[in-house]
């Protein structure tokens, strides 16, 4: 996966230094419509998520751009339990050059910040109880990404950020009860870590696929 990032940002810095005469500011229109889909590695419980959202972007300049996105991701914990996460937050989008009409790339870095709503709920147990815990925390994020142009108005866009989160942790651990002489049973067993005055980085990684619909200047 390493090896792939750093070829995704050679292979986005090549592209975007391709790219020379700017568009004129007010040829481009400042608002961008999207959805996609999103996936999250490398979370320090070692599970994957795979989830869905959507965002807008409103443009700032030639070379800067903002991004308002809402995402809901699942992760299944290793068939014990289920993490349900919600992120809603906002990224800037710098550009490694000044976006033009006729372009195939724009690759970017991104910086922001979002919230974040996780619940993670165990699998039902014998006796019909699912404990489960919530937590609200902050996060940031940073990256790249590259939109690539179909036409003038349509474009995917391809972004890795990788998000840490400052507060609570929430995990699963697995206790075992003897229920009978010589026998043990596993069942999930949720706790929520502590984190006192010191917040707990928790940090993975959001590899995101986007389609975009790149509103004509009115």
């Amino acid at each position: 996966m390493r090896k792939l990032i750093i070829f995704f940002a050679a292979f986005c810095s090549i592209n975007g230094f391709s790219q020379t005469d700017s568009l004129p500011n007010k040829e481009l229109s400042r608002l961008t419509l999207g959805i996609r889909t999103t996936t999250s590695f490398f979370d320090h419980h070692d599970y994957n998520g795979a989830g869905y959202g959507g965002h807008f972007r409103i443009r700032v300049s030639d070379q800067v751009n903002t991004e308002w996105f809402a995402d809901y991701i699942k992760t299944d914990i290793g068939g014990l339990g289920l993490r349900e996460t919600y992120h809603i937050g906002w990224s800037v989008l710098f550009y490694m050059n000044k976006q033009k009409a006729d372009q195939k790339f724009a690759p970017y870095f991104a910086a922001g910040h979002c919230f974040d709503h996780a619940i993670v709920s165990a699998n039902r147990l014998e006796d019909g109880d699912r404990p489960s815990v919530k937590r609200w925390t902050s996060a940031v994020q940073g990256g790249i990404g590259t939109h690539y142009y179909l036409t003038r108005n349509f474009n995917l866009t391809l972004s890795a950020l990788y998000m840490s989160h400052l507060g609570k942790d929430l995990h699963v651990e697995v206790s075992n009860h003897h229920n009978e002489p010589g026998t043990e049973t596993e069942q999930p067993h949720l706790i929520i870590s502590d984190s006192h005055s010191t917040p707990i980085l928790e940090g993975h990684l959001l590899i995101s696929l986007s389609v975009n619909y790149r509103f004509s200047k009115l």
